[in-house]
């Protein structure tokens, strides 16, 4: 499996400052195994699919829908689905995510609610339902209930 692969941090002379490529080898390793492990979360094996999510540059819809109202992220977002192989891997994914490796790893965007909403989309919402939260606060599972309208 391509994930398992063991990531050469050349820091370059330099405690804890590892080179560009080393950074990006990690955060697109790391993205890789967070979106299997929520995909093949309960699912029998060969069922699994990763979800991606990642903004578009134009909008998909516009005004409202429903009770929505536009956030100026959630209505440009494209979805990208991946499914598993034989082999119990997810082809073209880590490649995928490579080559959206400079919008992830940007400052100022929406990339962590991206991965975020492909993590609950790979797991799926009515599994993410059913978790108990004992990590977040009374207040702020209240909030992110409401957000998600669970």
């Amino acid at each position: 499996m391509i994930l398992s692969a063991p990531i050469d941090c050349n820091f370059e002379g330099r405690a804890l400052s590892p080179a560009n490529s080393a950074r990006n080898d990690a955060l697109t390793s790391a993205i890789c195994q967070i979106l299997t492990q929520c995909a093949k979360a309960e699912k029998k094996s060969g069922d699994s699919v990763v979800t991606l999510v990642i903004p578009g540059l134009r909008a998909n819809f516009s005004g409202t829908a429903g009770k929505y109202k536009s956030d100026g992220i959630t209505e440009t977002l494209c979805i990208y689905k991946f499914e598993e192989n034989e082999e119990g891997e997810f082809p073209n994914l880590q490649s995928f995510i490579e080559y959206h490796n400079p919008f992830l790893s940007s400052e100022g965007n929406s990339s962590v609610i991206s991965v975020l909403y492909s993590a609950i989309l790979s797991r799926g919402i009515e599994n993410i339902k059913g978790i108990n939260f004992k990590l977040i606060s009374k207040y702020n599972s209240i909030a992110f209930k409401n957000y998600f309208m669970f």
